[in-house]
């Protein structure tokens, strides 16, 4: 049988207390001894024996090699799992497909353990807005029952030399400052209204689009000027949209090219379908369905490690670039008087709906703007009081 083992595996191990009665008792814990391993083509944690273990460790890794008497299925579990490759399995080609992509497209191997080990599938958390008590006194005291209190808004440093104030003139009048300080999560909106593309064309070309163009290192190679930061110039990070209630357009997944301006149909919903998948989408989270469009952002991974190879950092600063076009659809919603909120994603059935390969493509976050609801019924957005700076302490 021809095997080699996976590139892309982690092992721990993991201690836990034996449920001996006696020993208990006695106050002598004895621990056993489990072996975990992580394929992260598989992106689980599988429990290994120690003969599974020490069999993993006699594969080699980079080539193939004839193996014989092995225990066919041990081999089995593992060849299923894309733990170790069958030269002769179907199974095994798909695994090795989404190999050859990590080490292709220059993978950290600490950062696609980190991809695929932190990405949600299939979530229902069930947050429904007829049940949510917004800051409940109970849910509050069972908190701090369980948990203790949080630790304070601020921190203070102990050893310090010299305490300066800052100053600063009131800036709440200036048009740009108004816009940052009314900037919120809004989660109450009106589902009988439509967003209207204009609205929504503004957001995605000052988001999104470019607004500048050159060639880097006298070639034909084009980096582009956005209103964000972005690793090395490079903004690899691609808008996907669900519309759900938006005027002239009709429900679905649209992708927004940046070349040509335009958005392109690539599912169509009704709008029930539409809501279901908002639904999906979001974990169960029930007013992200009363949005009128959801943003999701996906990076092309080789985009960026292109330049920054198999880098440590490169991986995080894509979650960083999600996070300042985030901002950038907060502050835009914000001046175009739309609600606007972040929320907890299932990456893998997104991806899934796209046909998206995870490891060339994938989702880290979310976005979703609707038309506020002035009236709701039962409100779900905390208020906020006017923070003054503690003046009780000085140097």
């Amino acid at each position: 049988m021809l095997l080699k083992r996976s590139k892309y595996i982690f092992f721990f191990f993991r201690n836990f207390p034996t449920l001996n009665l006696k020993a208990i008792l006695e106050n002598n814990f004895e621990f056993n001894e489990e072996i975990i391993s992580i394929p992260i083509l598989y992106g689980k944690e599988v429990k290994l024996s120690k003969e599974e273990f020490e069999f993993l460790l006699s594969i080699k890794e980079n080539d193939w090699a004839f193996y014989e008497n092995v225990n066919d299925e041990i081999v089995k579990k593992f060849v299923e799992i894309g733990v170790i490759f069958d030269k002769n399995s179907e199974a095994s080609q798909a695994f090795l497909n989404k190999e050859n992509i990590l080490v292709d497209q220059q993978w950290h191997i600490y950062a696609a353990l980190y991809s695929a080990m932190t990405k949600w599938r299939d979530i229902d958390i069930k947050f429904k807005i007829a049940t949510t008590k917004m800051d409940s006194a109970e849910d509050m005291k069972k908190m701090i029952e369980e948990n203790g209190y949080p630790p304070l808004f601020y921190h203070t440093v102990d050893q310090y030399i010299n305490k300066v104030k800052i100053n600063y003139p009131d800036l709440k009048e200036d048009p740009f400052f108004n816009i940052l300080l009314q900037r919120k999560t809004s989660r109450n909106f009106d589902i009988h209204k439509k967003l209207s593309f204009t609205d929504l064309s503004v957001i995605l070309k000052y988001t999104f689009g470019v607004h500048g163009i050159r060639s880097l290192y006298d070639s034909n190679i084009q980096s582009v000027k956005k209103t964000s930061p972005s690793g090395g110039g490079l903004h690899s990070t691609e808008a996907y949209i669900l519309v759900m209630r938006v005027e002239g357009l009709e429900c679905g997944m649209y992708h927004y090219n940046t070349n040509d301006d335009s958005l392109y149909l690539v599912k169509k919903y009704t709008e029930e379908e539409a809501v279901q998948k908002a639904y999906q989408f979001t974990a169960g989270q029930e007013y992200c369905s009363d949005a009128s469009v959801l943003f999701f952002m996906s990076h092309r991974y080789y985009r960026n490690y292109w330049k920054y190879r198999k880098n440590t950092s490169a991986y995080s600063v894509l979650l960083r670039e999600a996070g300042h076009l985030s901002q950038n659809i907060y502050l835009i919603a914000t001046k175009l008087n739309l609600g606007v909120f972040t929320a907890a994603i299932n990456h893998i059935n997104i991806e899934e709906e796209l046909t998206l390969n995870s490891f060339e493509q994938g989702i880290s976050a979310m976005v979703g703007i609707g038309i506020k609801d002035k009236n709701p019924v039962m409100s779900i957005e905390p208020v906020f009081h006017e923070f003054i700076a503690d003046e009780s302490k000085n140097t």
